[in-house]
C-alpha cells in the first residue's frame, strides 16, 4: 500500500503539477516548523505551482514569437542606430517599462537595398 506522500506524488504527476513534486518535501517541512494549517500549506504549494507555470508561459511566448535572434541593450552600437532609436535607448536602459508592466516590441523593416523604412519602440 502506498504512503500518502507517494499518492500525492502520483496525483501531481498525473495532473502535471511539477512544483508539487519538486516542492512537496520542503513545503511540508516548513509547514511543520511553522505550524501551518491546511489552507496555508495549500496556498504556499499552489503559489509555487502558479509561479512555475507563469515562468513557463513567459518562456513559451518568447520562444513562439519566432524572433530571429535575441539582442541585449549592451550589445547595441548607438552610432549604428537610427536617430529615433538613439533617442529612446536611454529610456529603455532604465527598464522602467518592465516595472510599469509595459510590453516592448521593436520592429525594423528593411528594403532590398538595406534602407530602413519603418521603426517603432515601446
Amino acid at each position: 500500500m502506498k504512503s500518502e506522500k507517494e499518492t500525492i506524488y502520483d496525483y501531481a504527476a498525473e495532473l502535471k503539477l511539477l512544483a508539487f513534486k519538486e516542492e512537496l518535501e520542503c513545503t511540508l517541512s516548513l509547514a511543520a516548523e511553522e505550524n501551518w494549517n491546511h489552507l496555508q500549506f495549500l496556498t504556499e504549494l499552489l503559489g509555487k505551482e502558479s509561479a512555475r507555470r507563469r515562468e513557463c508561459r513567459r518562456r513559451s511566448r518568447i520562444r513562439s514569437a519566432g524572433f530571429p535572434q535575441m539582442k541585449y541593450l549592451h550589445e547595441l552600437v548607438m552610432e549604428d542606430m537610427p536617430k529615433e532609436a538613439q533617442v529612446i535607448l536611454p529610456e529603455l536602459e532604465t527598464l522602467d517599462f518592465i516595472r510599469q508592466g509595459r510590453n516592448l516590441v521593436l520592429l525594423l523593416l528593411l528594403t532590398k537595398s538595406g534602407a530602413i523604412i519603418n521603426k517603432r519602440g515601446i
